[in-house]
């Protein structure tokens, strides 16, 4: 069963980064503009902002959201599979009590990283 969980939550997880990465709605600022927000103000209006802090916004509810269910699932294998002695067996490799642990630091990490693009979807309003 291992062997068929941990390569689908690896392909539900790259394919979250993979989506992440729309370049076709990404909008690009010159280097001299990049700081000077009433010249946005002036070309793009008020909308430019509100549609970057809802995206803003929108990423961070998915990593909290995300990195929560990981860490919860992660919590439940640790819990599950307590009663081992090791972490690794030579003959079957990980053992849940090490997944679970895996799982729960990846997804704290995950849930963690939402808080600055919180504060960044602020900023845009």
């Amino acid at each position: 069963m291992k062997h068929i969980l941990a390569p689908l939550f690896f392909l539900a997880y790259t394919s979250q980064l993979v989506m992440g990465q729309d370049s076709l709605r990404n909008k690009t600022i010159k280097k001299e503009h990049a700081r000077d927000k009433s010249y946005f103000m002036y070309h793009h209006g008020k909308e430019f902002f509100l549609e970057k802090s809802k995206d803003y916004k929108t990423a961070a509810y998915v990593l909290a959201v995300g990195g929560s269910a990981i860490a919860i699932g992660g919590y439940l294998i640790f819990q599950n599979n307590k009663g081992y002695d090791s972490f690794y067996d030579f003959e079957n490799g990980l053992r849940g009590t090490s997944v679970g642990i895996i799982m729960l630091v990846a997804g704290s990490v995950m849930t963690a990283l939402s808080v600055p693009l919180f504060i960044k979807a602020e900023h845009y309003k």
